[in-house]
C-alpha cells in the first residue's frame, strides 16, 4: 500500500551506500583476477570497521557512497600496511579515484578512526574489538604523516 502511495506521488524513497562499492574495491585491492577470490578476513573486518565509523558523523555521509568507500580501502590498506602502498593504479583505475580524490575523506575517517575509542562512536570500537572481527579496532592508528598525502 505504502508503495503504491509513494510511486502514485512519485517519491524516490532509495538511497546508495557505500556498501555495494566495497567488495569490488576490496578485489581489486586485492588485485584478484578470479571472480571467486576472496578478500583476506582482516582486510575485509578492516574496510567494514573504518566504513561503519565513517558513515555515522555527518560529514562523510554527504560525500558520495563510492567515495567513501574507496577512502576506506585506503586507509585499511594504511592501517595494516598492506604490501604495494596505500594506492595502487588497479585501485584508481576500477574505483574512478586518484589518491588526491580520497584526501578530505580518508583524512575525515581517519580523525574519527583516532577518536573511535574515546568518543560516541565507541559502541563501533567495541564491537570491532572483539575475536570475532579479527580485534580490527585495535589495530595502530597510522599517524597523519603515515597517510601519504
Amino acid at each position: 500500500m505504502e508503495r503504491r502511495v509513494c510511486n502514485a506521488l512519485e517519491f524516490s524513497l532509495f538511497k546508495q551506500t557505500p556498501y555495494p562499492f566495497i567488495f569490488e574495491f576490496m578485489r581489486a585491492s586485492c588485485e584478484c583476477a578470479d571472480p571467486g577470490c576472496e578478500t583476506p578476513p582482516m582486510f575485509h573486518n578492516m574496510v567494514l570497521y573504518l566504513l561503519e565509523i565513517g558513515r555515522l558523523p555527518y560529514i562523510p555521509v554527504t560525500k558520495k557512497p563510492s567515495i567513501v568507500a574507496a577512502a576506506a580501502v585506503y586507509l585499511a590498506r594504511v592501517t595494516l600496511r598492506v604490501r604495494g602502498g596505500p594506492w595502487t593504479k588497479t585501485l584508481e583505475y576500477y574505483t574512478g579515484y586518484s589518491k588526491e580524490d580520497l584526501k578530505d575523506v580518508v583524512l575525515s575517517i581517519h580523525s574519527y578512526q583516532l577518536a573511535a575509542e574515546d568518543s560516541s562512536l565507541k559502541s563501533v570500537f567495541s564491537k570491532y574489538k572483539a575475536k570475532k572481527y579479527g580485534r580490527v579496532a585495535l589495530k595502530t592508528v597510522p599517524r597523519l604523516e603515515d597517510l601519504g598525502f
